[in-house]
């Protein structure tokens, strides 16, 4: 059964020519369940405090998407460009501002609550599909731009989480529906916190 993560982490590199390199976050996501336990050993040998160390993985694995997605994207005129900035240096500038917004929701929540891999891999796909593009892919009822869009956001979000858990996301127990809600507020935060810190980093930098 742990195979099977292997044969998903090998599908995006078999359909790069069609659908470009930014969904292999899931590949990556999927080589982080199969290698699991000696990650997670590594990840908590690192000797800095927990709120630092998940925060600098987290964006890691954000900052994995965007260079990513700058790949896919550079061929493409500037105004054509699905980026948080047609210039790839200053888009992942930015892109601290975002993927740290979703890091900082995350952690406070993981802090007190317990939530599993597969929960926020769920919460992060579908809330993706929701706000990605402002809306733009949700409304588009593509289900195969749905599909990548969830694989993505879901990945990225969870990566982090799932070499966290023996210190983090072990906490009080919650109802299903408690624990829906509670997943629901931190994606709408994430959401906010990451919109909030581009505004922020775009002012800083004279860009708005």
């Amino acid at each position: 059964m742990k195979y099977i993560w292997l044969v998903l982490a090998a599908i995006p590199l078999i359909l790069i020519p069609f659908l470009g390199v930014t969904w292999l976050n899931f590949s990556i996501f999927c080589l982080l369940l199969y290698y699991r336990e000696p990650l997670s050993k590594w990840y908590h040998k690192v000797r800095v405090s927990r709120e630092i160390k998940f925060i600098l993985f987290f964006l890691l694995f954000g900052y994995l998407v965007e260079i990513l997605a700058i790949v896919d994207n550079l061929p493409l005129p500037p105004a054509e460009r699905i980026l948080l900035h047609p210039n790839p240096i200053v888009d992942l500038y930015l892109a601290t501002g975002y993927y740290l917004g979703f890091a900082i929701a995350w952690f406070m929540v993981g802090r007190s609550y317990k939530f599993t891999i597969l929960e926020i891999f769920l919460l992060g796909g579908f809330f993706g599909i929701l706000f990605e593009q402002m809306g733009k892919v949700f409304f588009s009822f593509n289900p195969f731009a749905w599909l990548y869009v969830f694989l993505v956001y879901g990945s990225f979000q969870a990566s982090a989480p799932l070499l966290a858990r023996e210190e983090l996301f072990i906490g009080k127990e919650l109802s299903l529906w408690k624990k829906v809600l509670l997943g629901v507020i931190t994606e709408v935060l994430a959401f906010i916190l990451a919109g909030l810190l581009l505004w922020f980093l775009s002012t800083v930098a004279g860009l708005s």
